[in-house]
């Protein structure tokens, strides 16, 4: 038995959806009021956790935990998080993998940024 590409393509797909159906239920759950104030429907909400993934994964993340930390942030501190002073050298940091990266950021965002 062999896999063809074309499963494989449609293995992706429905882990990506899946993936996606996760991180917009959490959002919605968890910051109901920034989906609501931007007025992010189901396509807006789409659209932004592809863009935001993308985003992640050039900063090495990868993970699907990662991802969905990475976009939870775009939604708690805003869109441009990346440039904030303590998040830019974490993320720039090529000493760290993916997970670290999430790691640290979550760590300073706890203690603190509040």
């Amino acid at each position: 038995m062999q896999i063809t590409q074309r499963q494989m393509d449609a293995f992706r797909q429905a882990q990506w959806r899946r993936f996606e159906d996760e991180v917009i239920g959490g959002l919605r759950e968890s910051f109901a009021p920034v989906v609501a104030a931007h007025r992010l429907d189901e396509p807006g909400l789409r659209a932004v956790v592809r863009e935001v993934a993308g985003r992640a994964a050039a900063y090495g993340i990868h993970s699907e935990a990662g991802a969905a930390r990475f976009i939870e942030f775009v939604f708690e501190f805003g869109g441009g998080f990346e440039q904030l002073p303590w998040a830019a050298p974490i993320l720039g940091s090529p000493g760290l993998d993916g997970d670290e990266k999430i790691d640290r950021l979550s760590a300073v965002a706890a203690f603190n940024v509040r």
